[in-house]
């Protein structure tokens, strides 16, 4: 067994990229040194190349193409190579190299994949929520029941949901309810709500669809008028400041 840092190391690797990920995030990083000089070092992907290891990179939806282009030789059955223009070297994949991807659908400011990795990544599976073991670690049935009707509703594709609350949503307005109170809990998740919706990350539907099964989990009484002046996400006040 390889180790790393003194823990074991079972050749996985999960590389986080992000809005600022460019052509160098998956292939080399610069590293400061003591002496105020840098050393070039393998990033994740690269060393996982190198090395035969299995890779995975989670929310590719949310990096630029740049970066992901930039890998396409290593991806490809043909090539299963790397060109670093750093160096000039050409790093082939040792034997054991397999890469995945991971994402969270229904990401609005996200970028689709490049073309050529349709052909390069052609399985796909999706994870849903496990809504029997929200039910057995305290979740209210009529929430968790609400939740998993209007996550039909959006894999059927009828209604154009690309999102719907999941089993973290939900666990964190139990965990918050317990800790806080009810109407806390649910003014916090109005708010999560609205902070997705303005920055994108949610469409303005799927935000009024999460606040309609709130109303059919039965959490309608902790709603205001239309009138009222409190800040709210379809009648359900926000917790803000100020």
């Amino acid at each position: 067994m390889e180790m790393r840092n003194g823990a074991p190391f079972y050749g996985f690797t999960e590389v986080q990229l992000g809005p600022s990920s460019d052509e160098m995030s998956l292939r080399q990083e610069y590293v400061p040194l003591d002496n105020g000089q840098v050393k070039l070092v393998d990033a994740g992907f690269l060393r996982a190349l190198r090395e035969g290891h299995f890779v995975v990179l989670d929310e590719v939806n949310v990096a630029r193409d740049v970066a992901l282009i930039s890998i396409n030789g290593a991806l490809s059955t043909s090539t299963l190579s790397l060109y670093l223009p750093s160096t000039g070297e050409t790093v082939v994949a040792a034997p054991g190299f397999a890469c995945a991807l991971s994402f969270n659908p229904g990401v609005l400011a996200g970028t689709d994949l490049p073309e050529a990795w349709y052909s390069r990544f052609p399985a796909a599976i999706e994870v849903t929520s496990n809504w029997a073991a929200l039910v057995k670690i305290g979740v209210p049935e009529s929430l968790v029941a609400a939740a998993a009707r209007l996550d039909q509703l959006r894999l059927a594709g009828d209604d154009g949901l690309l999102w719907s609350p999941q089993f973290r949503e939900l666990e964190s307005v139990h965990r918050l309810t317990e800790r806080v109170g009810e109407r806390m809990a649910i003014s916090l998740f109005a708010s999560d709500l609205r902070e997705r919706e303005q920055s994108g990350r949610i469409q303005p539907a799927e935000a009024a669809a999460a606040c309609r099964m709130l109303d059919e989990a039965g959490y309608g009484h902790l709603g205001v008028g239309p009138k009222s002046k409190i800040p709210n996400l379809h009648g359900y006040p926000r917790a803000v400041a100020g």
